[in-house]
């Protein structure tokens, strides 16, 4: 399996994705409102709205391998706290977070809120080894 296809599973409340798993694909959960956690073990790249009104996850375990998180990626997840990242603050720092802000704001200018700052303003705990 490299992608993952599917939408509005509200029955879920952790998603635990294996090394063989390389694209979350755009609206791969979307409005799936249960999912609290979300743990990748492979994953590449996170498509844009992949967990778009995924309003109540909070944490994330992410792999070495995330090289980019499209735009949107986690709208509306407001409840993002921790981010729990398998490398260290360096390699989070080499990976490509979009940073589209409000689609009305052409020129990204204005000081809108961005689309992805709740990944920006999540607090990172690096070097993490745990589940």
């Amino acid at each position: 399996i490299n992608e993952i296809k599917n939408k509005e599973c509200n029955n879920i409340i952790e998603v635990v994705l294996p090394k063989t798993v390389h694209t979350v694909k755009y609206h791969a959960f979307y409005n799936s409102n249960n999912i609290a956690k979300v743990t990748m073990n492979g994953v590449v790249v996170i498509e844009k709205q992949a967990f778009a009104l995924c309003r109540n996850i909070t944490t994330l375990v992410l792999p070495t391998t995330l090289t980019s998180i499209g735009p949107a990626a986690f709208i509306n997840s407001y409840d993002l706290s921790d981010i729990y990242y398998r490398g260290t603050e360096a390699q989070w720092n080499n990976i490509y977070i979009d940073p589209e802000n409000n689609p009305y704001d052409i020129t990204g200018d204005n000081g809108e809120y961005g689309m992805n700052q709740n990944i920006v303003d999540a607090t990172k705990h690096y070097n993490y080894t745990g589940q």
